[in-house]
């Protein structure tokens, strides 16, 4: 009797819109869903599938941690869902048969690569207006686009691999498609405003573009000399600062000229750079693993505990 009544007590003093806090969400590629990540850093799990009315075949978090861009073999188009009220808003002219999406920093803007055709799709006006900006045709480069990126503006950086070499090139709506450079093997790149830096794991290297809607020469900012062995992932931080990522797990800071000030070391196998909210970083992306994640504020890293196996679909741990 006493439980019941201060359970009813405690129930009636949380406010009607109390939530649990989230850091974000997960694209669980294993199970075509999207999934929340709730708790605070250093105290958070992965949560039950969102119950969306359509699997997800391919998916990109907005940096708002609110809407995502969803393609799903269920439509015909590519949509933005908003995961909150899980409502979601068709962007006109695309396919569902998107090979991969990338989106700008600022999340107004995202680049939909359509392979079998051979085409870039750049929209923009995300999340609450979304309309197919321009299509970059990409048959005339040789070669299979293997990475990719887009700025707030639709300026975007992509690079083509074949057995021979791989190159690097720029589009503008102004400019069109332009070559910028021969690389060795490009594992990553990222806009930070109108500048671009990529990762090359082929040489060890990390390059900076300044002002890539105008120029097209990249500078080297970072070697093997500064600690960049086998680079996955770039990323431009809160402190507007630029994180390497090596595959091994070493995480080398530059500021945002481009020249190294720190390094740490993660504990773990940097596969991925993709932000979470309250300036989180998440830096690998196996769910029957523990999913580490960086607070880009302080430099510290934790991690969420793994997804049992036993857990059974659609619940949470």
């Amino acid at each position: 009797m006493f439980r019941s009544i201060l359970a009813l007590l405690l129930a009636a003093q949380l406010p009607a819109s109390f939530q649990i806090p989230t850091m974000g969400y997960f694209f669980d590629a294993d199970s075509r869903s999207i999934r929340t990540i709730a708790g605070i850093p250093g105290n958070a799990r992965l949560d039950a599938p969102l119950a969306l009315s359509m699997s997800v075949e391919k998916a990109a978090l907005l940096p708002d941690q609110w809407h995502a861009i969803v393609a799903s073999a269920d439509l015909d188009g590519v949509v933005v869902v908003d995961l909150r009220e899980l409502k979601t808003l068709p962007i006109s002219g695309t396919s569902s048969s998107v090979s991969e999406i990338r989106v700008s920093p600022g999340g107004s803007t995202a680049a939909l690569f359509y392979a079998a055709a051979r085409k870039v799709v750049v929209v923009s006006g995300l999340p609450d207006m979304p309309v197919n900006q321009a299509t970059i045709d990409i048959s005339v480069p040789s070669g299979t686009l293997k990475q990719f990126a887009v700025a707030d503006d639709g300026t975007t950086l992509l690079s083509f691999t074949s057995p021979d070499a791989e190159q690097l090139y720029r589009w503008s709506e102004v400019a069109g498609l332009q070559y910028v450079a021969n690389t060795s093997r490009i594992s990553s790149m990222t806009f930070l405003g109108p500048d671009a830096v990529y990762a090359d794991a082929g040489s060890d290297q990390a390059f900076r573009i300044p002002n890539v809607r105008e120029t097209s020469v990249p500078t080297l900012v970072a070697d093997s000399g500064d600690g960049v062995s086998n680079p996955v992932a770039v990323y431009g931080s809160v402190r507007n600062e630029i994180l390497i990522g090596n595959a091994g797990g070493l995480l080398l800071v530059l500021n945002a000229s481009g020249h190294p000030i720190r390094s740490f070391h993660c504990h773990c196998e940097i596969t991925t750079f993709a932000p979470l909210a309250k300036s989180a970083l998440l830096l690998t992306d196996r769910i029957d693993q523990p999913l580490y994640v960086l607070d880009s504020s302080n430099d510290q890293v934790f991690f969420i505990p793994a997804l049992r196996k036993d857990v059974e679909p659609g619940a949470g741990q």
